[in-house]
């Protein structure tokens, strides 16, 4: 009931690279039904804005530029942006399964594997506290796919829900901090979740594409069916 019962949610915090010495700001805006933006902000690097209005999902990259996502890494952030994903993952994933019981940061736990697509998923939850641990994942990216290990040190608590508040994920030998320090759980401008100006160009130009490959489509198969219906006479 408490998952169900999502609210809009603004939180502030850290995003920090330790190896590279490297710290800036985290802004993560989310609200039901699936609307999520994250923006980080590295000093000397610019910000990193990322997000899914409830069609479309994208990155704004200060070295990469835009681009929106499709197929898996689409169908990933659509789960991510659903606050209530945790208890849909019997539909959303193609094979699940309990694996076995291991030990995973210390902590007796169960191992929950995910399957769909090229996303492979491992969850590690305590089977004492149901708590969630950790995740183990294959998981698509604009860099290809990358094998990642996510492991939730503290939670904050949300309303009637306990979220994380401070998650290491381990990647290409670094690890990365996600820090959150302030909830705000009063309502927010809804601009907020609107597609950047580079985002939508590219969506209205990938819309005007498909729009025109179906009138293509269409054209040829009327053209094919005049064609079929002259010699038959």
């Amino acid at each position: 009931k408490a998952i169900k019962d999502a609210k809009p949610v603004m939180t502030t915090g850290t995003f920090s690279v330790p190896q590279a010495q490297m710290t800036g700001k985290m802004t993560t805006w989310s609200a039901p039904p699936n609307l999520m933006r994250v923006d980080i902000q590295i000093p000397g690097l610019g910000t990193t804005m990322s997000g899914f209005n409830g069609t479309v999902g994208w990155t704004l990259d200060p070295t990469r530029g835009p681009s929106l996502m499709e197929g898996d890494m689409l169908d990933e952030i659509r789960r991510e942006a659903d606050p209530t994903s945790i208890l849909n993952l019997l539909e959303d994933f193609k094979e699940s399964k309990v694996v076995g019981r291991v030990t995973f940061e210390g902590v007796e736990c169960l191992q929950l594997q995910l399957k769909q697509g090229k996303t492979v998923k491992d969850m590690f939850v305590e089977e004492k506290t149901g708590r969630l641990v950790g995740v183990k994942a294959v998981m698509p990216t604009p860099m290809g796919e990358l094998p990642t290990t996510s492991v939730i040190e503290k939670w904050i608590t949300i309303g009637p829900r306990k979220v994380p508040s401070r998650t290491v994920i381990k990647m290409m030998g670094m690890e990365q901090v996600m820090q959150i320090d302030k909830v705000v759980t009063d309502s927010f401008n809804p601009d907020v979740f609107d597609l950047p100006p580079a985002i939508k160009a590219l969506a209205d130009a990938k819309q005007a594409a498909k729009k025109a490959s179906d009138g293509d489509a269409s054209s040829s198969g009327s053209k094919d069916s005049s064609s079929s219906s002259g010699g038959g006479r």
